[in-house]
Order: structure tokens, then sequence, then C-alpha cells
């Protein structure tokens, strides 16, 4: 993959747990509110877009600590952002809600069930539970208990959360062996990774809401997923996912995301996607759908996120998409979009990020983007621009972020931009080979 890109998708990576080893290039909703208190996703890899991570109302966000250290800091629509200190402790305006055992060790957690005061809102644990860490668990006031099986751990040490228990992030542990969890059945967020998934052992959780099977090495049984209901979330791992897996998802109403990094169908397969019509974040990669396809998503009038990259769109399907006047985030790279494709995305006056790179693009055609007041972000690497877009780029006034790589810009160009958008990162050709640890 463009190395520029992996660097995007890490930019906007999100997990429902805390870890070193969850990144991934999808951006993931929480979970809705219910009567479990607050919930809260947590944010690892947010590099500089972190304005394109959207949180529900009442949701809450962990932000490392190491990133405000960095310069970057939340723009989401989160009310409350958090910090994840040393020690494993989160903190709200400096008052303790919960705790991440990735950091904590069993002493640390009894030093916080001393000085908690209040009940916490959210406990999230990131590595093998051993029967101390599960006694010193018992004795927090936790309401809610997300659990990541980072590494073997056993499944009887944690039978006293019951009805705690909201969230479970298989990596070593089978879907079988996680019913030895009291409350199994009450789960609301999975996440499955590093193994065969049989999805119809997911008939015993009608309320569950997330499901994330980014790191599933095979799936079985997809035809089961349209029992789940509840479902708000889906996320496939990086295998072709066809028209008939599609026809289960259609069933899921509810969907509000919807994540299928690597689609082998064709213009029929989205028409199945119309009627999910609460979507507002969905990646369809790949697939051999174009203007025809494209048409189907006019129907999708909540999306604000949106990934077409890697398809045969063109300027075309393009056309379509100017009628989702809520999108705020666009992928197009590799779509075959030119300078007419341009025309019809400056339409979309809420988009704060735009990636078109190793596209068609051309000086020209840059200069109708120059009205997108809301524009934030913008990736044209790998496209045939030249020093003659310079003057086009300067308008961009609300630009924080703008990837020139390898394009035909002279490093003095690079140097202009930069002096013209003094409050803007423009990564140029010798930036390009950033770390996508980010």
């Amino acid at each position: 993959m463009h190395l520029s890109r992996r660097l995007l998708l890490l930019g906007l990576a999100i997990s429902l747990t805390n870890c070193s080893s969850c990144a991934g290039p999808t951006p993931s909703l929480g979970p809705a509110d219910g009567q479990g208190g607050l919930r809260a996703v947590s944010v690892k890899h947010q590099g500089t877009f972190t304005d394109d991570v959207h949180v529900a109302p009442g949701h809450l966000v962990v932000m490392w600590e190491s990133l405000r250290g960095w310069g970057y800091r939340w723009q989401g629509e989160a009310p409350i952002a958090w910090e994840r200190k040393e020690g494993g402790q989160l903190l709200v305006n400096g008052k303790l809600v919960g705790v991440d055992l990735g950091a904590a060790d069993a002493n640390d957690l009894r030093e916080l069930v001393a000085k908690q005061a209040g009940q916490l809102s959210v406990f999230l644990c990131d590595a093998e539970i051993t029967p101390a860490q599960s006694a010193a668990i018992k004795a927090l006031a936790a309401k809610e208990v997300v659990v990541r099986c980072a590494s073997p751990c056993n499944p009887k040490s944690l039978a006293g959360l019951g009805e705690k228990l909201h969230g479970l992030d298989l990596n070593t542990l089978s879907i079988e062996e996680a019913r030895a969890y009291a409350g199994f059945a009450r789960i609301e967020n999975l996440r499955l990774s590093e193994r065969e998934v049989d999805l119809a052992a997911l008939s015993e959780l009608p309320d569950l809401r997330t499901l994330d099977l980014r790191g599933a090495t095979a799936i079985r049984g997809v035809e089961h997923l349209a029992a789940l209901r509840k479902l708000e979330a889906l996320t496939f791992p990086e295998l072709p996912i066809g028209e008939a897996a599609l026809r289960h998802v259609a069933k899921l109403t509810q969907l509000r995301l919807l994540d299928v990094p690597s689609l082998e169908a064709g213009d029929s397969a989205l028409a199945q996607l119309a009627g999910l019509t609460k979507l507002e974040k969905l990646r369809l990669g790949g697939g051999a759908y174009g203007e025809a396809g494209a048409s189907h998503l006019v129907k999708l009038t909540r999306l604000r996120w949106l990934s077409l990259s890697a398809t045969t769109l063109g300027d075309a399907g393009i056309a379509h998409l100017s009628q989702l006047t809520k999108l705020e985030v666009l992928w197009l790279w590799n779509t075959g979009i030119g300078d007419a494709g341009l025309a019809h995305l400056a339409k979309l006056a809420n988009l704060r990020t735009l990636n078109v790179s190793d596209t068609q693009i051309a000086d020209a055609g840059l200069a109708q983007l120059a009205g997108l007041g809301a524009l934030r972000n913008l990736d044209v690497s790998g496209t045939s621009l030249t020093d003659k877009s310079v003057n086009a780029l300067s308008k961009l006034s609300t630009i924080t972020w703008v990837n020139l790589a390898n394009t035909q810009l002279s490093d003095g160009a690079i140097a202009t931009l930069r002096e013209r958008l003094p409050n803007a990162m423009v990564v140029g050709n010798e930036q390009a080979e950033l770390s996508d640890d980010f």
C-alpha cells in the first residue's frame, strides 16, 4: 500500500479497547447509549486526524497522554475527553473514572480502590486477567467492564463480573471458550481476531451492537449475521466479501457503521445496501462498481464518512456522491477521478477530509476546491500536480494538513506553500517516509 496512505489510515485508527496491537484503518462508532452507564472508545494512533473521530453524544473518549505531548489535541464532538495517565488511570478533568489494566497490576488496582471516590463509569482492561487482578476488579464499583484477552487468560477468573461485562476482545480465546464468562449472553461489543470464526455461535448474543472481525483469518456462517437485529457497527476483515454476504448484511437495518475493506462485487451488490438508511460510516474497498453502483448510495443520506477507494468509480460515479450533503470525510484514492469529478465534490460544503491520492486530478481542477470552507485535511499525493497548483492550494485557508508527496511540485513550491499556509502541515517528498506507527 502507498506509504502516505498507510499513514492516513493509521491516523483514523480507533478500537474499543486501548491496546498496542489493535491499530487498524477503521474508525469505529461507540456503542449506543443504554442503561449500563456511560460508554467509551479509546483513541491511540490519532495522528493529525484527531478531528475525524466522531463519537456519539454521551460517549467518552480516551486519548493517550503522550499524544498531547506531541502537540495533538482532541477536536471531536464528544463533550468530554479522557486522558490516559501512567499507571493505567483514566481521568476526566482530573477525576478518576476508569482503569486500564494494560498499565496497571493488582497492586495498582488496590491503590485505586483505596482512592476511589464514587462509582467508576467504565473499566477497560488490556492484559491477561490473573486471579489477583480479578479480585481487585470486583472491589471496584465499575458499572461496566470491557475485557481484552491479549494473551491466554482464564475465563473463570472473571466469573464474578456478571452483568457488568459488556464487551469482549477475543484474541487467543475462542467464542466457545468465552462462554465460560458470566454474562456472556449480555455481551454488546465483540472483537474476534487471529482465528477462524464461525458466526453461528453469535446466535447466543441477541444484544450485540458492535462486531469487529478485522483480525479473523476466515469466516463461516455469514448468514447468521441476519439474526443480530440490534447490530449497529460491523467490521469485516481483509478477506473477499461477495454479493451473497451482503444480502445478509442488508437485513441489519440498525447499522450505523459498515466496513467492507475487500469487496468482490459489482453494481448490483450496492443496490442491496440502499435500505441501510441509518448508515453514517461506510467503507466499500475494491469492487468492480461504477456509476450504476454509486447511484444506489444516494439513498444513504445520513452518511458522514465514506470510503470508496481502489474502485472503478470514475467521474460519472462521483456525480452521484454530490447529493450526500452531510459528508465530512471522503476517501477516493485510486478511483480514476479527474478534474470533472472535483467539480462535483465542490458541492460538499461540509467536507473536512478529502483523499484523492493516486487519481487523475490536475492543476486546473484543484481550483474548484476553493469553496470548501470546512476543508481541513487534503491528500493529493501520487497525482500529476505541478508548481502551477500553488496558488489554488494557497487559497485553501482552512487547511491544517495537506499531503503533496510523489507529485511534480518542486521543493521551492513546497516551501512557498509552507509560508502561505503557516497553520498547516505540508507534507512534501522529503517527508513521504514517515513511520506508520504515528
